[in-house]
């Protein structure tokens, strides 16, 4: 479980930032053209062990840069946090509650275009 390691990636204030080399995102998040799907997507995985297979998947020529974002660690709006950078591909907020997941979804949708591509999981302890 590269996503999940602690010692892949260095720990910020309710965050890390991950690289991962010879991966991309999980098919089901790109258009036929390989772009991303941006929005809020909710994971299906019910154990840390099966996550990581749900974001990514192995792709020799690629490299996905992404933020792992303990969602209950951060007070107010998700979208205004420090994690949210420019340089990121997308971001995977774990310890999600459903009314939160809510609120982040509703708000990406309200905007045109929709500018992130955010996964999110109710497991804890794994970011």
């Amino acid at each position: 479980m590269r996503i999940f390691e602690a010692e892949t990636t260095g720990q910020y204030e309710g965050w890390r930032h991950v690289t991962l080399q010879g991966m991309q995102l999980a098919r089901r998040y790109r258009g036929q053209d390989g772009m991303y799907l941006y929005g809020a997507y909710e994971l299906n995985s019910d154990a840390i062990v099966t996550l990581e297979a749900e974001i990514v998947e192995p792709d020799s020529s690629s490299v996905v840069n992404f933020a792992v974002i303990d969602a209950s660690a951060v007070q107010g709006g998700l979208l205004r946090f420090s994690a949210f950078r420019q340089d990121l591909d997308f971001y995977v907020l774990v310890g999600i509650s459903e009314d939160r997941f809510s609120d982040l979804k509703a708000s990406l949708e309200s905007m045109v275009p929709v500018p992130v591509l955010c996964l999110a999981t109710s497991l804890r302890g794994v970011a």
